[in-house]
């Protein structure tokens, strides 16, 4: 997963881009860029929404450089190309549904002797998710079972330090080590919360591996020479 903002350069700006740095670009040319960036952005949006569990609102609160100026728009993508923010999404803001499952539970009984490790066979809330369009997959922590889904805005367990009482957003959780209780002192381990992938990483999947959109890309000057004359 990304962490940063994705910028996609399209071919034929390059001409455009070294008019604009020795004289300015006409508003015509402008907005002809514009409209067939216009174009681009929504066969991006379709591939997008066609392969993810995510929305056109999604898509276009991502997108950078936004202007209710059409010349303005086209000016700006000459000089940086579509640029699109990162924006961390949660694993729970996806489809998701729960289960029970069977697992087994290592815990460790609240008292110094030995041999106080306990093993098991318990049932556990299973929660898997659809990313992809069509398609489910059950959370699975580094620790075996580890997603679960929290509900409550507050819990001791959910302390990062000193056991106490911390608020935390409903989400998708993983438990950061497989046994139940620490030896001391004896409360909950702290837990993290878990991303998806962000719009910013779908758009550049299908940037790289949806041919038709690759294509169009690839051949972006093509696209512009409908709009403008280079």
């Amino acid at each position: 997963m990304t962490t940063r903002n994705l910028s996609v350069r399209l071919e034929g700006l390059d001409i455009l881009l070294e008019e604009l740095s020795t004289k300015r670009i006409s508003k015509q040319l402008a907005q002809g860029v514009d409209h067939a960036t216009s174009s681009l952005k929504e066969s991006i949006r379709l591939s997008v929404l066609s392969y993810y569990n995510t929305s056109s609102e999604e898509i276009d609160s991502v997108l950078l450089r936004k202007s209710s100026s059409s010349a303005t728009r086209g000016r700006n993508i000459i000089k940086s190309g579509l640029e699109y923010k990162f924006k961390p999404k949660p694993l729970s803001s996806f489809p998701l549904r729960e289960s029970t499952v069977s697992v087994e539970s290592r815990f460790m009984i609240p008292r110094k002797s030995a041999g106080n490790n306990l093993i098991k066979k318990t049932t556990a809330k299973a929660v898997s998710v659809s990313v992809r369009k069509g398609r489910f997959k059950t959370v699975a922590g580094k620790h075996g079972f580890g997603g679960f889904l929290q509900k409550r805005g507050t819990s001791k367990w959910a302390a990062i330090q000193g056991g106490r009482v911390s608020s935390f957003p409903k989400g998708i959780y993983e438990r950061k080590q497989d046994a139940t209780w620490k030896v001391e002192p004896f409360d909950r381990a702290p837990i993290t919360r878990l991303f998806g992938p962000s719009v910013t990483d779908m758009i550049d999947n299908r940037l790289r591996f949806d041919p038709l959109l690759k294509n169009t890309v690839d051949n972006f000057d093509l696209l512009l020479g409908k709009f403008v004359t280079l």
